[in-house]
């Protein structure tokens, strides 16, 4: 369970630590340049990845949506404690650190506050950033594991 809760508590922490820093820098629906390719952008994303659901009449669901997620994964994971291998744990929590500090977005401000803009690719943040690598690394871990027993 350390590594699931290291992951958890990473994740969170550094989402909640720059979000904060960027509320306080930035006003919203502004940016600054870093570098021709790299901007710091706050703003507010009512709907889920790529505006996906942008409209706030889905605010509530995606709330219990959230909240379910992370119901499933933490009774996963108790479970699964004896079985589950530290790199899948981790990648959980990274998971679920990620899907708590949108949700808590979500609560306070009625949208995600987003800030990571490479202008060919829509405005994200830590907490996306950890749920698409934690989701990528559990697949390409148990996809080479299937195939690995394949081939022995």
């Amino acid at each position: 369970m350390t590594f699931f809760y290291s992951g958890f508590s990473i994740a969170f922490i550094l989402d909640r630590i720059t979000k904060q820093i960027i509320i306080s820098i930035i006003p919203g629906n502004s940016c600054i340049k870093i570098f021709k390719f790299f901007y710091i952008t706050n703003i507010k994303n009512t709907g889920i990845c790529f505006g996906f659901l942008d409209n706030s009449i889905f605010l509530p669901i995606l709330i219990v949506a959230s909240v379910l997620a992370l119901g499933f994964i933490f009774t996963y994971v108790y479970r699964k404690r004896w079985i589950l291998r530290p790199f899948p744990l981790f990648c959980l929590g990274l998971i679920s650190g990620g899907i708590l500090g949108n949700l808590i977005d979500r609560i306070l401000f009625r949208g995600v506050i987003d800030f990571i803009d490479f202008r060919i690719w829509p405005v994200f943040n830590l907490a996306d950033t950890f749920i698409v690598c934690g989701v990528f690394c559990l697949i390409i871990f148990y996809w080479r594991r299937t195939d690995a027993s394949r081939m022995f």
